[in-house]
């Protein structure tokens, strides 16, 4: 199986503060909705991470979160539109960029225009800032946001309907455990890995990858294994390859050790057998 086909992608890193992490999470957390996958999906976004205020600018805890596109355009335009309908909107929220980088987009001067021309920009925690002004407060934003061109990769975790799950559960923990790494899927898992197009209908970008589907391979020309009663998918996306390669073999040896029947990793398969050559016979 060739799987753990990388992806190229633009992706830019938020910080959310507020008087609590509770609000900062419920505001990272709905910016991400409805961000698993850039096949139907406007853009693939989940949590890097919680940080407490040694970490923050205006020093409160926080949560950063990640937004990725193919194209500098559709990042900047998801970011706007995210933050301003999702973190603005958080009582107490500010919202800071969250990666160093010299290429950046202008995500706060396009949110501040939600002022009305009562917006400030300001000098603050040697940062540009916007002050938009509230019904409930100010909301700050920083004037620009860093963009870094990160990878993608895939990993299969497969065995029996229990083993499977648990083996990809912790997986998805042990990779996301990475910073600068998280993974788009409820929980980190995907139990619909697709293929591209569809044999039946010319309009889908995608459908099921029915050849690795275990509940109809006596109705196709199966390309499972015996005795594997589920596959799971864990997209792994993160700032650069060797964060992604590091959350990579976290997710293989955490599987392994959790009791996955097969692991699919492609031709970083190849990799993982280098370093941990006890794996040989799980990623055949």
């Amino acid at each position: 199986m060739e799987l753990s086909e990388g992806f190229g992608r633009v992706m830019a890193r938020v910080l959310v503060t507020a008087k609590d992490t509770g609000w900062a999470r419920r505001a990272a957390e709905a910016a991400c909705g409805f961000g698993t996958s850039l096949i139907m999906c406007p853009a693939e976004c989940g949590i890097d991470g919680e940080v407490d205020g040694t970490y923050t600018p205006d020093g409160r805890p926080g949560i950063v979160f990640m937004v990725v596109q193919r194209t500098l355009p559709l990042l900047e335009e998801q970011l706007v539109s995210r933050i301003s309908q999702c973190v603005l909107t958080t009582p107490t929220a500010a919202c800071f960029n969250a990666q160093e980088s010299d290429e950046v987009l202008p995500v706060g001067s396009k949110v501040q225009y939600f002022g009305d021309k009562l917006s400030t920009k300001e000098e603050r925690f040697d940062r540009t800032l916007w002050r938009i002004p509230l019904m409930g407060g100010d909301f700050l934003i920083e004037d620009t946001f860093g963009v870094v061109h990160g990878e993608s990769y895939k990993l299969w975790v497969m065995g029996s309907e229990v083993g499977a799950l648990t083996a990809a559960r912790a997986a998805a923990e042990t990779a996301s455990k990475v910073e600068g790494v998280f993974l788009p899927f409820p929980g980190g898992i995907s139990a619909a890995g697709s293929k591209v197009g569809s044999v039946h209908y010319s309009f889908l970008k995608a459908s099921t990858n029915h050849p690795y589907c275990p509940t109809v391979r006596d109705r196709i020309e199966s390309r499972l294994p015996e005795g594997i009663e589920a596959v799971y998918e864990l997209v792994i996306t993160g700032l650069d390859r060797q964060r992604v390669e590091d959350a990579m073999y976290g997710a293989v040896e955490a599987a392994a050790a959790n009791g996955a029947a097969r692991i699919s990793a492609g031709t970083f398969a190849k990799k993982v057998i280098a370093r941990r050559p006890d794996l040989a016979d799980l990623l055949k």
